[in-house]
């Protein structure tokens, strides 16, 4: 009688391919997790001479649905190590379920990490290296996920068998991912960018604009705290941080108040309708719908490349097309001349050099040019917080 033995599945083996995904898990626990914390705590993660991460970390490409990508790259990795811990410790490893999810997982995140290399590499023009090691961390486990899907087509399925020693192996890799994480945030602080004085005769002569319909403003005249905001339109970190001028003034009834003053950066590649955007809110500002139309404006993720996307958004908040063409032919326009004094204010006599820019004033205190993070401490310092409480 003759016997027919099964064909010897040659190659690496479902052991070792789990045992790398396993660390490949733990690698990107530790990426991610920084890059969590460089969002959740606003802190400067050490990068390359040219700063790219904090530019990365700052476009709007970094939020999905109002949450850093950082955060649902955690969950992921999370995710992906607890399959890969789950199928070494039952010995499960090429189990259907296990195994299928997590290729699917790992597919996903090769597709979001390749986007976002190409939004920062072409559109951003910045390099973050912890983004790009993550990047190259999913592109390993997807190759090293299919190499083991392959394997469960041919393998046979294994018995339950748990081995306690693998778990113990799991929680040392956990711990140290984790461990690094905090070794590497530990001690940094946020990161407030420069802080430049104001001149008080500069404050006194234009930071507020008169009279009080010719301003967009939220919160009451005599609010002891006034956050003046230059921004763009179109500029990604105006976008992403818009509605934080909302909630500060939520946070601090009646006692802050949030202008918004336009400085249209029109030469940069990308901010084509910065011009037409800030004419279109003074138009809309003239009907008592600024921060209708603002709100409305930066909530995609990406400013309108053209005209009709700048009247789409326009129509949606009640402001007719033919007016804001009527305000753009007419220099002396009420829209047009309110955009010319915000930015020569900005360019001349504030010194603004890019956006978003915030000026803090308060009685009894200097002036400051700030960062929107360097806002927030400066809100939360003592001095501040005793004008602000109820």
């Amino acid at each position: 009688m003759v016997t027919v033995s099964k064909p010897y599945n040659q190659g690496v083996s479902p052991a070792l391919l789990n045992r790398l995904l396993l660390i490949l898990g733990f690698v990107g626990l530790f990426i991610s997790g920084v890059l969590s914390m460089e969002h959740m705590y606003q802190i400067q993660i050490p990068c390359t001479n040219g700063g790219g991460c904090e530019a990365v970390a700052r476009h709007s490409s970094s939020y999905f649905m109002g949450e850093p990508v950082a955060y649902y790259g955690f969950v992921g990795y999370c995710l992906l190590t607890i399959f890969a811990l789950a199928r070494t410790v039952t010995g499960q490893l090429t189990n259907r379920f296990l195994v299928g999810f997590g290729y699917l997982g790992s597919a996903i995140g090769v597709v979001a990490s390749l986007y976002l290399q190409y939004t920062s590499f072409f559109v951003i023009g910045a390099t973050c290296v912890w983004c790009l090691s993550s990047a190259i961390t999913m592109i390993a486990t997807f190759v090293l996920y299919t190499m083991l899907y392959n394997k469960m087509q041919s393998e046979e399925a294994t018995p339950f068998a748990f081995v306690p020693k693998e778990l113990i192996l799991g929680v040392v890799g956990v711990s140290i991912a984790l461990g690094g994480v905090f070794g590497i945030i530990y001690g940094r602080t946020k990161v407030v960018g420069p802080v430049e004085i104001v001149d008080d005769a500069k404050v006194a002569q234009s930071l507020v604009p008169e009279p009080k319909s010719s301003r967009n403003q939220l919160g009451p005249d005599d609010a002891p705290v006034t956050v003046v905001e230059f921004a763009d339109l179109c500029c990604p970190t105006c976008r992403a941080g818009f509605s934080k001028t909302h909630e500060l003034v939520a946070k601090y009834p009646g006692k802050l108040r949030v202008i918004y003053r336009h400085f249209p950066l029109f030469r940069v590649e990308g901010h084509q309708m910065a011009t037409v955007a800030a004419v279109t809110a003074e138009v809309a500002a003239g009907k008592g719908k600024f921060w209708d139309f603002a709100t409305a404006f930066t909530a995609p993720e990406e400013a309108p490349k053209d005209r009709e996307g700048v009247d789409k958004i326009a129509q949606s908040v009640g402001i007719d097309p033919a007016d804001i063409t009527k305000a753009l032919d007419d220099p002396n326009s009420p829209a047009q001349k309110r955009l010319v004094r915000d930015y020569t204010d900005a360019l001349k006599v504030f010194n603004v050099q890019g956006t978003p820019t915030y000026i803090v004033s308060a009685k009894g205190q200097p002036a400051k040019k700030l960062t929107l993070t360097g806002v927030m401490a400066e809100l939360d310092s003592k001095e501040f917080q005793a004008l602000l409480k109820p």
